[in-house]
């Protein structure tokens, strides 16, 4: 069953380079304030490609390890990732 991960690896390619120049390296794009009640999400700034699209709301570039370590859920925004952009 390596199709799976090999899917998924192929999938953070794709968001690791659609975010290129937005996040610096070892950082993931997140957004917050889709009109999804305020929710934060992985996301990305080009419309059509894999995850959150970050048109709507407040892109922020948050460290990946951070992220892998403590979930979305508990992330701060405000104390642990830099505001990139206000949309």
């Amino acid at each position: 069953m390596q199709t799976p991960v090999i899917i998924l690896t192929l999938a953070a390619m794709v968001m690791a380079n659609s975010n290129a120049g937005v996040c610096k390296n070892g950082e993931t794009v997140v957004c917050q304030g889709q009109g999804n009640g305020g929710l934060i999400t992985l996301g990305n700034v080009l419309p059509g490609v894999l995850g959150q699209n970050c048109a709507a709301g407040d892109v922020y570039c948050c460290s990946t390890d951070k992220i892998n370590q403590i979930g979305l859920v508990n992330l701060d925004l405000n104390a642990q990732c830099s505001l990139n952009r206000v949309l």
